[in-house]
Formats: structure tokens, sequence, C-alpha cells
């Protein structure tokens, strides 16, 4: 709802990435009584606005019609990611020892945010973002609800 309602998508992505951050660097200093807990909430938060904010400038950009080839191709650039950050983990932990993780991740957080606004502010429909027909102004995309035994036997 939160990212539905704001037309800064970008910023959002950037705020989380931010989150991150700043949830990272708490690990990083001595342990103190609820700075573990405090660096929690921050990555809880951005984890709970960075997937939607994510799919929505997806839809924003590409509509619906073409959403499903370009969630596809970005999986194999997120999992192409994860790869190459277990790599640079694993390579640089043995070398600079386990702090490195958080200044790399750090890294791909600003990563992140360069890559967000690289995008145009003007290259997002931001009601195709929200789920709108992008054929018909003002109309909502619905998906149909289906209860558990319908969902069953369409399956089936």
């Amino acid at each position: 709802m939160l990212v539905d309602a704001l037309r800064i998508k970008r910023l959002l992505v950037a705020a989380a990435a931010l989150f991150i951050v700043c949830g990272l660097s708490d690990h990083r200093v001595p342990s103190r009584v609820g700075l573990g807990g405090r660096a929690q909430v921050a990555i809880g938060a951005a984890a709970a606005v960075l997937p939607p904010a994510l799919v929505a400038l997806c839809l924003g950009l590409v509509g619906h019609q073409r959403m499903p080839a370009q969630l596809g191709r970005n999986q194999a650039f997120s999992h192409a990611g994860a790869f190459s950050a277990a790599i640079l983990i694993g390579s640089g932990s043995r070398l600079w020892g386990y702090s490195w993780i958080f200044y790399l991740l750090c890294a791909f957080a600003a990563g992140m945010v360069a890559a967000v606004f690289s995008i145009r502010a003007g290259d997002i429909d931001h009601r195709l973002a929200r789920g709108s027909d992008g054929d018909r102004p003002g109309v909502e995309h619905s998906t149909p609800v289906y209860s558990a035994a319908e969902h069953r036997s369409r399956c089936l």
C-alpha cells in the first residue's frame, strides 16, 4: 500500500538500501545492549519496502504485457549477483577476514542506489506501477480472488 500510494519509488529503494547499510554498520560496532535489535529493525523495515518497490518500478517501466519476461531477466541477474557475491565473500574473507563482508555488502547497496537512480523518473508510469490497466486510464488491474477449493480445482 505504501509503495502504491507514493510516486517516489526510486527514493524508497534508495532508503531501503540506506537502512540495510545502517543495519550492517550497527553490526560492526562493538556489541551493546539494544544495538543488535536496532540493526534487525532497520534491516526488517528495508525488507518490507524493497521487494514491492522493485516490483512496482519494474511494472511501471515495462507494463503488464512484458512483466513476466522482465521478471525472468531480473531473476537471472539476481542469481548471477548472488553467485558473484558468494565468490567474492568467500575469497575476500580468506584474505581480509570476515569483517570485509559488511563492507562488500555496503558497496553492493551503493551499486543498487546508483542503478535505481539511473532510471529516469519520467520513464516510470505510476498508474501501471500501481497495477492499473494501461489500456483504460484510471481502471485498476484486478486479479480474481479464488477460494482455496477453486484454486485447487484449477490446479488439477
